[in-house]
Formats: structure tokens, C-alpha cells, sequence
């Protein structure tokens, strides 16, 4: 399964809400930031606002992925499917 399209998909749907960013990194191209531990790939975090980096572990697919942002996230957010 391809994830770029699932992942371009996710930040439209929170494209209106200013607490979340979905952002992707190319980790074969770049120096992974201090407490991402990447070991394969595509490798999924989660991060809330002022905490560290956690793996995330969920469905690949864009209901299961938008589902666990609006139930982990720090503030309420924004992002109807």
C-alpha cells in the first residue's frame, strides 16, 4: 500500500485545524531528529503538543489514522471525513 496519498489525504482533512501538522520526512535523504527512532520504512509518529515522539502503531488507512489524532491529541480538533 502506497501512504503518500493516504498522508496527503489526512492533511487536507485537518488543513482548518491549527493544532495539528501532518508532515512527512524522507529519512533515506535526511538526518532523523533526536527521538525518532526509525527503523524501517514508512515509519508513522505521533506526537503531542510539548511531548515526545511515540510510535504509531494504528491502521494505515486514513479513517484509522484520522480517528487516533482526534482521540490522542492534546486540544479538541477539527477534521470532518
Amino acid at each position: 500500500m502506497q501512504l503518500k496519498p493516504t498522508y496527503k489525504k489526512l492533511a487536507a482533512k485537518f488543513v482548518n485545524s491549527p493544532s495539528v501538522s501532518v508532515a512527512a520526512m524522507d529519512a533515506t535523504a535526511h538526518d532523523v531528529p533526536d527521538g525518532y527512532d526509525v527503523s524501517g520504512y514508512p515509519t508513522i509518529f505521533f506526537k503531542k503538543a510539548g511531548g515526545k515522539p511515540e510510535p504509531y502503531e494504528g491502521g494505515r488507512d486514513l479513517v484509522s489514522m484520522a480517528d487516533f489524532i482526534k482521540a490522542n491529541a492534546v486540544s479538541e480538533v477539527t477534521g470532518e471525513l
